[in-house]
Order: structure tokens, then sequence, then C-alpha cells
């Protein structure tokens, strides 16, 4: 029988539950490692939240600008809950999809070089969006958590 010192997770929350029921099952004493699926609170209900206990994830760091300000309290007022870093990204992309396309774009190829021509970056939500010559986020700050609890 197979018993990893590790298990890391790349899943959708829906996928998570019953790998993690399936751990469990299987008498696996491995050190669980995930990305933004453990930030969602369907882990954190009774049922489950023993099985997540000691899980080790990252996210971007919460930023504190007055853009990230503004989302907040408008989700919160308009969804009765606050938003993850989850909806904070869903909203950069879409205001950087705009505001390429306020600026000329067209196409995806004329979108995907405004952020290219955009040096200095672009503050949203999850703070500043800068790309390196690659095309990679460059700007981001993680955070790592781990799970102790219901949080």
């Amino acid at each position: 029988m197979l018993n990893p010192d590790a298990i890391l997770m790349i899943l959708h929350p829906t996928e998570t539950i019953p790998l993690l029921k399936q751990i469990k099952e299987l008498n696996i004493n491995a050190a669980l490692y995930g990305g933004d699926t453990f930030s969602n609170k369907a882990l954190y209900s009774d049922d489950v939240s023993d099985l997540v206990q000691g899980a080790k994830f990252t996210l971007p760091s919460q930023p504190n600008n007055e853009v990230y300000n503004a989302f907040r309290n408008g989700f919160k007022e308009k969804y009765g809950y606050e938003a993850d870093i989850n909806a904070a990204a869903a909203r950069d992309a879409i205001a950087l999809i705009g505001l390429a396309v306020k600026q000329g774009a067209n196409n995806g190829t004329e979108i995907k070089n405004r952020f290219q021509g955009w040096k200095e970056g672009v503050v949203g939500a999850t703070g500043l969006i800068k790309w390196d010559k690659n095309r990679n986020v460059v700007s981001k700050n993680y955070s790592l958590y781990i799970i102790k609890g219901n949080t």
C-alpha cells in the first residue's frame, strides 16, 4: 500500500472533499498541501472539517488599497458576505480586459499586448498587477495558511 509523505491537492472544491474522504478511509497519514481550493467554505463544514486539519495552502496576500476596499465593501453590500481572493482576482481579470478594450484593443492579441505595455503595472483589487517579459505576474505576495479548527 502506498504511504506518501505528502499529497499536493490541486483540485476543484467538489473534487477535494471526496479525495479527503478517500485519504481518511485508506488511513493515509500524509501532509496535505494545496492552493486556493482550501479557502472554499465547503471544506470547513462540520461534516468534513476534521479531514482538512493541518493542511497547508497559499493564497495571494490580502491587499490593502482603495480598489480592494471599494470592491470588498461593494461585494459585501450586494451579496451579504465577504469576497474571497478568487472573487477579487475575477474582478481584476474583467477590469484589465475592460481597460485594454477602452484603450483600443480589439482582439486577444491586442489585449495581451496592452498588458505588456503597462510597464508599471496596474493596481487592482488583488494589489499591483505587473508582468515580466514572459507574461508571468511577478508582483504578488503570498501568505501561508495552516488549517486549525473551522478557520
